[in-house]
């Protein structure tokens, strides 16, 4: 479940050029990024059924995994431009 404070506009706004697959990463790593907070906030790697359903990805989750896939998509870019 995402919570109510994702600035979606401004994902869409920091995505233009990203391909599908970058997109789908950034949605990965913010569920990442979510599940290690609970695990880490839990003290416990087990999680259950009714745990996972309450998950909640957050805006700072989604600005976490935009950042790095944005500098990653940024290398590529470079990449391409050089000689």
């Amino acid at each position: 479940e995402i919570q109510a404070d994702i600035n979606i506009n401004y994902i869409i706004q920091n995505t233009e050029g990203f391909t599908g697959a970058q997109i789908e990463h950034i949605v990965r790593l913010a569920a990442h990024n979510a599940m290690q907070r609970d695990i880490l906030n839990k003290g416990r790697m087990e999680i259950t059924y009714d745990e996972a359903e309450q998950l909640q990805v957050s805006n700072e989750d989604f600005m976490s995994a935009l950042s790095k896939v944005r500098e990653q998509h940024c290398s590529i870019q470079n990449s391409k431009n050089d000689p």
